[in-house]
């Protein structure tokens, strides 16, 4: 079983890694790819923002599993967030002075 990954053109097409083609008769699934990965990456810019502990240094400070466990706590909290509409203000993430 593999977890399939979203890849861009730089990298090649494996069994995990779904790339664009460079085929023009792929356009339908190029389009979905790059719509899928702007999400993505939004949903990724969205998280970093309000989890600084995800964009420090842009480098693993810990193993990967203690990392995926730390980015699944922060998706959980960020959705929680979301359901119950708390506004992103300093005041409410303690950056008040």
């Amino acid at each position: 079983m593999y977890i399939l990954t979203l890849g861009d053109s730089g990298y090649p097409q494996l069994p995990w890694l779904m790339t664009p083609f460079l085929d023009a008769e792929s356009n339908n699934y190029n389009e979905k790819h790059m719509r899928a990965r702007v999400v993505i990456e939004n949903t990724f810019s969205r998280l970093k923002n309000r989890w600084r502990c995800l964009h420090k240094d842009r480098v693993l400070h810990y193993k990967p599993v203690k990392c995926a466990h730390i980015i699944l706590a922060c998706s959980v909290l960020h959705n929680i967030i979301i359901n119950f509409g708390v506004e992103d203000t300093e005041e409410n993430i303690g950056l008040q002075f």
